[in-house]
């Protein structure tokens, strides 16, 4: 890649685009859910597995590095990203769709979600806490909504040698990048995006069951896909590596199931609990 390739404003970018390499603190809780539900949130041409699930998964980013033309343009800060991505299949290869992903801080969504497409939100905190041989997680919204919180405890350490806290359906990251036209109709890109990620695992990888309370929220309606049994938890460190994405299918219409934000005012505070 280039380093003519630039963000925006032209005169002075944002970012230059970069293959970034991250040390992680990696949580992923998986669970099993509805299949037309998931059907109706994927972006076609992806389709469902034959036994669909969801994986919650939350993380903390230490030393995140950006390279482009074999330099270092940019090392960022600390900070902690969450996700929900879907288990999908498109053509013959397993991958996971990117639904929603949240990050806790300024300017920490531009790089992926401008660049890849990925789907980016600021919060105002993603939680990942350590405690005796457990963990506490949660994801609260721009307006101070709980979308999702839970506990782990009792997490017993893995006897798989290859173990991963990541499942290893996410080395296929797919994603909907949509710019829309300045006129107003329809978009200007449109486009399925596959982007490689691979993980090294460091130290041992604990495991266990995780309980989840989700919140309904207009505009980030994760709750829509709550789990159908129960949540398999894996924790771990290592190392993330995310290469460029490529262009892999034209999108057709696209089905929102939330809307706007700004649209929702100051969300709901009921709760829903499994």
């Amino acid at each position: 890649m280039s380093a003519s390739v630039v963000s925006m404003p032209a005169f002075a970018p944002l970012f230059v685009p970069g293959e970034e390499t991250v040390a992680v603190r990696w949580m992923t809780l998986t669970y099993p859910i509805d299949p037309e539900l998931c059907r109706r949130a994927l972006v076609r041409p992806l389709e469902p597995q034959d036994d669909p699930v969801a994986a919650v998964w939350i993380a903390e980013f230490a030393d995140a590095t950006f390279r482009a033309d074999g330099s270092v343009p940019e090392r960022r800060p600390a900070y902690r990203q969450a996700g929900v991505s879907l288990a999908c299949r498109h053509d013959d290869e397993s991958g996971a769709y990117a639904l929603e992903t949240f990050v806790g801080g300024l300017n920490y969504g531009i790089l992926g979600r401008e660049l890849f497409g990925l789907p980016k939100k600021q919060v105002r905190a993603v939680t990942l806490d350590e405690q005796d041989d457990g963990l506490r997680y949660a994801i609260t919204d721009a307006v101070g909504v709980e979308l999702l919180a839970g506990e782990a405890s009792g997490l017993r350490p893995s006897e798989d040698a290859d173990a991963s806290p990541m499942p290893p359906w996410f080395a296929a990251h797919l994603t909907a990048k949509l710019i829309p036209s300045a006129e107003g109709t329809g978009y200007d890109v449109a486009k399925l995006v596959r982007i490689p990620w691979s993980f090294a695992p460091e130290g041992s990888v604990t495991h266990g069951r995780g309980t989840y309370r989700w919140a309904p929220s207009g505009s980030d309606p994760v709750h829509l896909l709550s789990p159908r049994g129960d949540a398999a938890l894996a924790y771990g460190r290592g190392t993330l590596s995310i290469g460029f994405g490529r262009y892999v299918a034209d999108l057709g219409e696209i089905e929102p199931m939330g809307r706007q934000q700004w649209a929702s005012g100051s969300g709901s505070d009921e709760r829903g609990e499994r």
